[in-house]
């Protein structure tokens, strides 16, 4: 249990690679809705949307996440996904109209979100001690003629 945030951020930086949006015979990663962003908008020189700052974001919070195994970065990158993807997935639907956003959802997004699930429970398992370490000798400081 105590590798649960870790697994949890490694499935989410996974699911980035794999196909976010599946539509018809089109599958969309996260990794390539990022580039298409740069492409298109350096290339007639726009900037991006306000909602696709967070796309990077995706990676990069679970990468730092599974590379520092720290709670409070755990937790922030396994609730990021279903905030993220909560509001933009009611901005698509809503310029869609026709495609249920659930029809469209490919398997690197449900990915993301098991990840992000796995990564939250997992963070209150990172400050809790192991088995291994001996927590019976308290601080260093303290005094053993006079315990507390």
């Amino acid at each position: 249990m105590q590798y649960l945030g870790r697994i949890g951020a490694g499935i989410m930086v996974l699911g980035f690679f794999l196909p976010w949006i599946n539509i018809l015979i089109i599958k969309f990663s996260g990794f390539d809705i990022l580039k298409m962003m740069i492409g298109v908008a350096g290339e007639e020189g726009l900037s991006l949307p306000g909602y696709a700052y967070g796309i990077p974001l995706m990676l990069i919070l679970p990468a730092y996440a599974l590379a520092s195994n720290k709670a409070p970065i755990l937790r922030i990158a396994g609730v990021f996904p279903f905030i993220y993807l909560g509001v933009v997935v009611l901005m698509v639907a809503s310029s869609l109209g026709g495609m249920p956003p659930m029809e469209m959802a490919g398997i690197g997004l449900w990915a993301t979100l098991l990840g992000g699930i796995c990564a939250f429970v997992g963070s209150y398992k990172v400050d809790t001690p192991t088995n291994d370490e001996d927590i019976s000798e308290g601080p260093a400081d303290a005094d053993p003629e006079n315990p507390v």
